[in-house]
């Protein structure tokens, strides 16, 4: 089955599927403004962006929370997404549902790269059934209909998984001219550069990815010129992207910042109150009077590690239950059969990947870097809170080790049946 056409074939009626299922999904929500806080942000700053040219929030207090972001310039939520939305309403309006067909063209787009990161690490036929595990995914299918993050930061992720393939490829191959090896490593800087602007996630996973290249790149060239310049490029193109929003950011608040997210997201997950999932009980509310964003990053920072030092057993406790919740299987917002099919659906995924990871673990070394970059992905939860909406990306990630499980276990089925043929 492994030919072009074929290939050329099947992954157009997979996009095509793709594209359709989650446009059919949107269109049956209603077109209202979201109630969910985030989306509340995304859409204020992106407003701001169109109307002012300003990267200004006007949300302000949601309900009786303690305060995320301030009212006007603004570092808490990252530019990647809010830059999408603006340009969304440049094009259709301020449009709820032109949002989200937006972000169901973003989920189609994962499919193309959970397809082709398939077929060079395990063949057409594992890629084939990776991306229809894609495809079909309640969980991607059901945040294409959203409006936030978790589609596009999915996408981010095998869009860099896939550019770090062809920069392997054209890095190790002595046969590759100078200009294709450059153009790989602009796709990879520029994968790496999206997620960067999108979740403070993809920081690791970027940097993973840089270190297992460069490592394949000295290993197989055994140049460490080679391998510094395979690895530094692409580093190059994500500081010159981030360069404008730490300087925008230095200009309004005096520092070199990347995000101010990361102090709240602390104390959610560090303080008496904490039990490892989302909850605010714990959190204290400085009044924005007295503590502007920045300054509320600080304390949130310096609460979090005092009481990490204070309490290191339950830390660790705390940090365990973060990684158990995150790959909990029962959705968070469905209940009833939907959530029993949801549960079994992720499980069985779950499953498969991890057969897919180990059964591929010493057959294919050149795929081990798929569990570092989900490890990189993983592991810096556990400084913060977990919820399974923060797992969504990683299915797209996991549906290419779960093709090539299904993909064993149908040949393993096929040979069963020619031996009970015999």
């Amino acid at each position: 089955m492994d030919n072009k056409r074929s290939a050329t074939r099947f992954l157009t009626l997979a996009l095509a599927c793709a594209l359709a299922l989650r446009v059919a999904y949107v269109l049956s929500l209603p077109n209202t403004p979201p109630t969910w806080r985030d989306s509340r942000h995304y859409i204020a700053i992106a407003t701001s962006l169109v109307r002012e040219g300003r990267y200004e929030d006007t949300v302000g207090r949601f309900f009786n929370e303690p305060l995320f972001s301030d009212e006007g310039p603004t570092a808490f939520w990252l530019p990647g997404y809010p830059l999408l939305v603006a340009l969304s309403m440049i094009f259709f309006g301020v449009s709820p549902r032109a949002l989200m067909l937006a972000n169901a063209g973003l989920g189609a787009s994962a499919v193309f790269f959970v397809f082709r990161v398939g077929r060079t690490l395990f063949g057409l036929r594992s890629a084939c059934f990776g991306s229809l595990l894609a495809v079909i995914s309640p969980s991607l299918l059901y945040y294409a209909g959203s409006i936030g993050t978790e589609t596009l930061v999915a996408l981010c992720l095998v869009w860099a998984l896939d550019g770090f393939l062809i920069s392997r490829e054209a890095w190790t191959d002595v046969a590759t001219g100078s200009s294709a090896r450059w153009w790989s490593s602009v796709t990879l800087g520029l994968a790496l550069l999206a997620g960067a602007l999108t979740r403070t996630l993809l920081l690791p996973v970027g940097l993973v990815l840089l270190i297992a290249l460069g490592h394949a790149v000295r290993s197989r060239s055994g140049s460490a010129r080679t391998a510094m310049t395979a690895c530094l490029a692409p580093a190059a193109i994500v500081l010159l992207g981030l360069a404008p929003w730490l300087i925008r950011n230095y200009l309004v608040f005096g520092e070199v910042i990347y995000e101010c997210k990361v102090g709240l997201n602390m104390v959610i997950g560090f303080n008496d109150q904490a039990d490892g999932t989302f909850s605010l009980l714990g959190v204290p509310d400085l009044d924005s009077s007295q503590f502007t964003e920045l300054q509320r990053d600080h304390v949130y920072r310096h609460l979090a590690t005092t009481w990490i030092s204070e309490h290191p057993g339950r830390s660790l406790l705390l940090m365990g239950r973060k990684l158990i919740l995150f790959w909990n299987p029962v959705p968070a917002f469905w209940g009833g059969i939907v959530a029993m099919g949801a549960t079994a659906w992720t499980l069985s995924s779950l499953v498969l990947a991890a057969i897919g990871l180990l059964a591929r673990y010493r057959r294919h070394p050149g795929s081990r870097f798929l569990i570092y970059a989900i490890l990189a992905y993983v592991l810096p939860i556990s400084l913060a809170f977990s919820i399974t909406r923060f797992r969504v990306p990683i299915e797209a990630v996991l549906a290419i080790p779960a093709g090539a499980a299904v993909d064993s276990l149908v040949d393993l089925v096929s040979r069963w049946r020619q031996i009970k043929a015999h």
